[in-house]
């Protein structure tokens, strides 16, 4: 299918050009980057010993940090051109006269979080039940934002709730 206006044409162009450029710059930085970069993963946990319970930690994995910026450009790559698809571009075109946008926040919960995450990382976070509960966390943080969106399709007055559970 066709979009149905000429803002929506504009939008499905510029979007299948948005993706075009991060899938480029994506596949791109694949071949520039080092994959050998990377972060410990650890889990933490207690023992008994005779001394009395004592901190443990465990390495699970070593997280290649250096593909997390060609991630983040082809997610991003994904999400334009999907919006851009034919089967995609009218609900989009639609969602948009409207004033939603639900694939922006799907895709903004999922990119922010891993880029929240790879920074914390990088500072040191590396123990895995504090990575995931804190890409959860903005990722729900994200979501709200389509829910304020959502619910205030409906209402006269601006309502602030979803915003406020999202800080």
């Amino acid at each position: 299918m066709k979009p149905e206006t000429q803002i929506g044409m504009r939008l499905q162009r510029l979007n299948r050009l948005a993706g075009i450029t991060h899938l480029i710059q994506g596949i791109a930085l694949l071949f520039i980057l080092n994959p050998e970069s990377k972060i410990p993963v650890i889990t933490r946990f207690f023992t008994d010993t005779p001394e009395g319970i004592r901190p443990e930690s465990e390495l699970l994995f070593e997280f290649p940090i250096a593909l997390i910026g060609p991630i983040f450009l082809l997610l991003s790559a994904f999400a334009h051109l999907l919006i851009s698809s034919p089967f995609y571009v009218r609900r989009y075109e639609a969602n948009i006269a409207s004033g939603i946008n639900p694939a922006r926040w799907w895709e903004y919960a999922i990119s922010s979080s891993l880029m929240l995450v790879v920074l914390l990382m990088l500072g040191g976070l590396i123990e895995l039940s504090s990575i995931v509960f804190i890409f959860t966390l903005n990722f729900i943080m994200n979501l709200m934002g389509l829910m304020m969106e959502r619910h205030n399709q409906v209402t006269e007055k601006t309502n602030w709730l979803a915003f406020n559970i999202g800080v």
